[in-house]
């Protein structure tokens, strides 16, 4: 084992230095540099969607739904949200605070859904 270890470390130190390259070397002959296609970061082009206008007279139309919707979904809401009370008009309160909210919230809704 002690004498091949010492042939390898004597054949390694046997071999010639290498040579230092400069770093001004030409590439050999047959390299060459394949041109690729330039390639350049172009922006991204605006969306052409624009939304179209919608008249006055629709929009007034589509909020006065969008309110009139949102009382019925609201005043359902309060109506089921009141507690029973046994009386004579058990979720009366409940229907006329939701639909009030109900409305607004709705007709908000409808104005900004038509911009």
């Amino acid at each position: 084992m002690m004498f091949s270890c010492a042939a390898v470390f004597a054949a390694i130190l046997s071999l010639p230095a290498p040579a230092a390259q400069s770093a001004v070397d030409s590439p050999p002959a047959h390299f060459t540099i394949a041109r690729l296609p330039a390639f350049t970061m172009a922006r991204p082009s605006r969306p052409t969607y624009r939304p179209q206008r919608v008249s006055a007279v629709a929009r007034v139309g589509v909020i006065a739904l969008g309110a009139f919707g949102g009382s019925i979904a609201g005043g359902y809401v309060g109506a089921k949200l009141e507690p029973n009370c046994r009386c004579d008009d058990p979720g009366l309160k409940g229907l006329l605070i939701g639909a009030t909210i109900g409305a607004i919230l709705g007709g908000i809704a409808a104005a900004y859904l038509t911009r």
